[in-house]
C-alpha cells in the first residue's frame, strides 16, 4: 500500500527526474515535479506537500548559499515539510550544512534506490511525528528535538556506539547522525 503523502521532486536533469519519479511513485500516493524555486514556492502555497526532494547540483559557493537560504525559507513556513537534499558533494560539508539549515537528510548522487526509499519513508515518519506532537495528539512527551535525540541515543546504545549501524537503523547518513549527535552531545 502506498504512503498517503505528496512528494515534490525538484530535479533539473530529465533522466534523473524520470528515474526519481518512477521510484517515488512506487511508494507515495502523489508525486509532483518542478525545477524552478519560484514555482516550488507557488506549489507550496496551493498544495499540502509533505516531502521535498531537492537537487542542489550547486558547484559554486553562491549557488550553495542560495540552496541553503531556500531550505531555510521552506522551514520558516512552519509546515513540517521534510527536505531530502541531493548533492554531488559526498566529501564536501554541503550536505551537513543543508541538514543544519533544516533539511531532514542528504543523499549523494548517484543514489542507492533502497537507501533513498528508506530515507523518504523516515522523512514521512518524522513529519507524522512532528505533526502529531504539534497538534497534541502524540503519545510521546517532549519536543521533536527531544524525540530525535532519544531515537539517536537508543540506536547508538543498541549498536554499542557504532555510528554506521545506528545511522542505518535510523535511515539517515552516518554524517547526519554524527553531526546531529554532536549537537545533542551524544559523543564524548
Amino acid at each position: 500500500m502506498k504512503i498517503n503523502e505528496t512528494v515534490l521532486i525538484c530535479e533539473k536533469n530529465r533522466g534523473f527526474l524520470t528515474a526519481l519519479t518512477l521510484l517515488v511513485q512506487k511508494e507515495f500516493e502523489e508525486v509532483i515535479t518542478e525545477c524552478d524555486h519560484e514555482n516550488i514556492t507557488k506549489i507550496l502555497q496551493e498544495k499540502e506537500v509533505g516531502i521535498i526532494v531537492l537537487d542542489t547540483g550547486a558547484n559554486l559557493p553562491s549557488e550553495q548559499k542560495e540552496h541553503l537560504d531556500f531550505i531555510k525559507e521552506i522551514c520558516a513556513l512552519g509546515r513540517d515539510i521534510q527536505i531530502v537534499v541531493f548533492t554531488n558533494f559526498s566529501q564536501n560539508p554541503f550536505g551537513l550544512q543543508a541538514a543544519d539549515a533544516g533539511a531532514f537528510d542528504f543523499v549523494s548522487k548517484p543514489w542507492n534506490n533502497e537507501k533513498l526509499t528508506v530515507t523518504l519513508r523516515n522523512a514521512h515518519k518524522m513529519r507524522k511525528l512532528s505533526l502529531a506532537l504539534k497538534n497534541g495528539k502524540g503519545d510521546a512527551a517532549g519536543t521533536l528535538e527531544e524525540m530525535e535525540r532519544k531515537m539517536m541515543e537508543s540506536a547508538l546504545e543498541k549498536h554499542k556506539g557504532n555510528v554506521t549501524l545506528a545511522a542505518a537503523q535510523l535511515g539517515i547518513t552516518r554524517q547526519t547522525l554524527y553531526n546531529k549527535g554532536k549537537k545533542y552531545n551524544l559523543f564524548k
